[in-house]
């Protein structure tokens, strides 16, 4: 089992072309980037982009992801002792 989760993400011609398939994947990868830190570890996960997405806003698209992903019971909470502090110039 890996100590961490991957994350992949698919997005067909039906998307739309080459602008929104490449939108709906910023979409999902900035929506993936945000649970990263709760997705337990040991999981592969592939998100597949639909044409309804190109509809959504990023706000949309990570509640509903946050929203799939609990239900799959792949969330887990985290506290803020884990979180890393970020230096003087705000990296982490």
């Amino acid at each position: 089992m890996l100590n961490y989760s991957r994350v992949g993400i698919a997005a067909s011609r039906r998307v739309g072309h080459a602008v929104g398939r490449n939108r709906a994947r910023r979409l999902l990868r900035e929506a993936a980037r945000q649970l990263y830190v709760h997705i337990s570890a040991g999981w592969d996960i592939v998100l597949v982009a639909r044409s309804g997405l190109l509809d959504a806003g990023e706000v949309q698209v990570g509640a509903a992801l946050h929203s799939v992903m609990e239900r799959a019971g792949l969330l887990v909470p985290i506290d803020a002792t884990t979180l890393a502090e970020p230096d003087a110039r705000g990296i982490v």
